[in-house]
């Protein structure tokens, strides 16, 4: 490797577009981590990643059980950017996990825990770690002692302007993305959206969805007021589902930031979240009441409240939700990074 070449390499391992920005603005090279669809292959992938730079940062945690096993890494600076919801998982053990399925088969749990306790091995090679959101520094501070920084996700750039021209819905209407992990928790927001639609009849469910969990839960989805989308969108017409809502609701298990609820903000809408997700750093100071207990009752009662506040108290939430979503616009999560980064490596 020449003088002049970036000295950090950047391993991904999902290539997740909010996680852009971190990448930007260091000087360094995209490796994608060797992908096999066998999982016992997936160590082979260790050796083939090359192993001349000095600096690596490992896209969530999974990649260091294979990298652990690579000599060569052991005299390289490894910081894995955490952005998954493995060191919960490993702490708490939770039954959605082990219920799960890939690809419409259900990995058994003894190999699910075979690959917890490779991920906590993998955490004996790093030199400090960056995790997107506080609650995640919480959970992997019980199984890592080392130097732990926090730098939340971008909203990516091609979505921003678009969302910053959403004026929210005046309808009584819910919007949540949930696409195809159990985890999103659309057990709860089903039996939250019932129980609120009992002092809010005409309320309305409007959902980004993947096919896995439609299939599990297309009988609860068959109600006139449940809009369903499960087609790809371009980000555009993404973006446009917020301006059909006056709320967002993410009913997670857990969640290690959420990317949806930041969006919500900057366009404009009021998130309602669960207590186990990440972003609720952002608002939480001003608005304790938009964290819910992960119970439907609790949500739904959430629900209502936002639903039947008065227009002034709306638009002051709606000014101060979007200011606070500019901590998580690319400049500003780039500068975030960079800083963290420096402060691990140098």
């Amino acid at each position: 490797m020449g003088e002049s070449e970036p000295r950090t390499a950047n391993i991904l391992s999902i290539d997740h577009e909010a996680h852009d920005a971190f990448w930007e603005d260091i000087e360094s090279d995209l490796i994608n981590y060797p992908h096999f669809e066998s999982f016992p292959l997936r160590y082979l992938g260790a050796f083939q990643i090359p192993t001349g730079y000095q600096n690596y940062t490992v896209e969530n945690l999974l990649p260091l059980a294979y990298m652990k096993y690579n000599p060569l890494f052991r005299s390289r600076t490894l910081i894995p950017v955490v952005a998954d919801g493995l060191p919960y998982v490993y702490s708490e053990r939770p039954e959605w996990y082990y219920n799960t399925e890939r690809q419409g088969f259900k990995i058994p749990r003894t190999v699910k825990n075979f690959y917890l306790k490779e991920m906590r091995r993998g955490l004996n090679i790093i030199d400090g770690a960056i995790v997107i959101s506080p609650i995640l520094k919480e959970y992997l501070s019980d199984l890592y002692d080392g130097a732990i920084e926090v730098c939340p996700p971008s909203i990516s750039e091609n979505k921003v302007e678009f969302l910053e021209n959403i004026e929210p819905s005046e309808e009584p209407a819910v919007f949540s993305v949930v696409r195809n992990s159990e985890w999103k928790g659309l057990d709860l927001l089903l039996e939250a959206f019932e129980i609120a639609r009992e002092e809010i009849p005409d309320l309305e469910l409007n959902l980004k969805i993947g096919d896995a969990l439609y299939n599990r839960y297309e009988e609860k989805l068959q109600d006139d007021s449940i809009n369903l989308h499960r087609e790809w969108l371009e980000p555009e017409d993404y973006v446009n589902l917020f301006s059909e809502n006056k709320i967002y609701v993410q009913s997670s298990y857990f969640e290690a930031h959420g990317f949806a609820v930041t969006e919500s903000m900057a366009a404009g809408l009021t998130p309602l979240v669960t207590e186990k997700v990440g972003s609720k750093h952002l608002f939480e100071e001003e608005f304790p009441e938009l964290i819910r207990e992960q119970s439907a009752e609790d949500l739904a009662e959430g629900i209502v409240e936002q639903i039947n506040l008065d227009q002034e108290e709306k638009k002051r939430r709606s000014e101060v939700l979007r200011d606070r979503s500019k901590e998580v616009y690319p400049k500003a999560v780039k500068k975030k990074f960079r800083q963290s980064f420096q402060n691990l490596t140098e």
